[in-house]
């Protein structure tokens, strides 16, 4: 997986959090920043879809960001498409030039339900291997059309909450940790939202994600000042910097089953600011992510000693970097004198299997320390 662009995934804390609107104000910002940006592209990801076409949260994102959107259908979803779409008002950016903004909607079916019952009732079964791999691919062409260019984004956002069950009926946490990719946690603000939001955060730092900003809706139970106070405490985890809470307005109260246009338009403007600091905390966070990994090889050679090794001879292509691990195998961060030109500046993660036979891969698995 290649890391040319800020890429993350979207979660929530519970159904119906506000996870899709958070996507449209980000991907809205986002675009507008990068108008005057020639080659910078916006990359809105849904893998799994429910309700479809009736219910289509890449509909929702196009219809925000208005005129030139490109959309895209997997083959899988389009084999359900018609002439019905979503009922959500063309808004916010119709008007206003956009960097590009591609929205593709990978998988999909027509029951709105959990997908793994939708399968149930539907057929049409995709396995987790399928969606990893479409997943990663639609990536890797986004990081080829937008290599070089400052300003790009990706965002692929999940179906339901954090621990919600894929098509195959594992969780969708287990299921999209082989990318590894740093995530915006969609809090909840409503009772019971704190405890939500807080088994949500922890759920994906046990299993190894990072989570760059937690963004909640202002439901006047100040939910995010209480998450905001325990993450301080230290539930992030010792040592590691918490990230920040941001609170948006309420989204107007709907009069019928479709919000109106002119409230949608008010939310987004109140919510501008906001947004704008969300994007650049996530180009901000990205560009360090990828300097820790640039920097690893050097920063071991000065500091970690190796046993049977003449240290004075290491080289740096000597000296592998492992970002994280899963199961048998490593994910290895390549650098572009490693790989050649098809990693960018950037480099880019491999998949690699244990062949070693390391301790921490091998010796110790998820059921006796699931923290290593």
């Amino acid at each position: 997986l290649g890391l040319r662009a800020a890429t993350y995934m979207i979660w929530g804390a519970g159904t119906d959090v506000g996870k899709t609107l958070v996507s449209c104000g980000i991907c809205n910002t986002a675009s507008l920043r990068n108008k005057s940006t020639p080659g910078s592209q916006v990359l809105y990801y849904k893998p799994i879809q429910t309700g479809f076409p009736q219910d289509s949260d890449a509909d929702q994102v196009a219809s925000v960001c208005g005129a030139g959107v490109v959309s895209e259908l997997g083959f899988h979803a389009a084999e359900l498409n018609n002439d019905e779409v979503a009922d959500f008002p063309k808004l916010v950016g119709g008007d206003k030039p956009h960097g590009t903004v591609v929205t593709r909607t990978e998988y999909a079916w027509t029951d709105p339900v959990s997908p793994h019952l939708a399968v149930q009732l539907q057929g049409r079964p995709v396995s987790d291997e399928e969606i990893m791999k479409a997943v990663s691919g639609r990536l890797n062409q986004f990081y080829d059309e937008a290599a070089g260019v400052n300003g790009s984004v990706a965002l692929v956002e999940t179906a339901g909450a954090v621990l919600s069950p894929a098509p195959s009926g594992r969780v969708q946490a287990d299921v999209f940790r082989e990318l590894r990719l740093p995530g915006i946690l969609v809090g909840d603000g409503r009772i019971g939202g704190i405890s939500n939001t807080m088994c949500s955060l922890e759920s994906l730092l046990l299993r190894g994600f990072d989570v760059t900003a937690i963004i909640m809706l202002d439901l006047g139970l100040k939910n995010d000042e209480a998450v905001r106070a325990i993450i301080e405490q230290g539930a992030y985890g010792l040592g590691r910097e918490p990230p920040p809470v941001f609170v948006l307005p309420p989204i107007p109260k709907r009069r019928s089953s479709v919000i109106s246009e002119s409230s949608l338009k008010s939310w987004f403007t109140q919510s501008d600011s906001k947004f704008d600091k969300v994007v650049k905390l996530m180009h901000k966070a990205h560009a360090e992510r990828v300097s820790r990994l640039a920097g690893a090889k050097e920063q071991a050679r000065d500091v970690l000693w190796w046993p049977f090794t003449q240290h004075g001879n290491l080289a740096p292509t000597d000296v592998g970097v492992i970002d994280s691990r899963q199961g048998e195998h490593w994910s290895v961060y390549k650098a572009r004198d490693e790989v050649g030109d098809v990693a960018g500046e950037t480099g880019i993660l491999s998949k690699q299997y244990d062949g070693s036979g390391s301790w921490w891969t091998c010796g110790v698995d998820a059921r006796t320390h699931p923290i290593v």
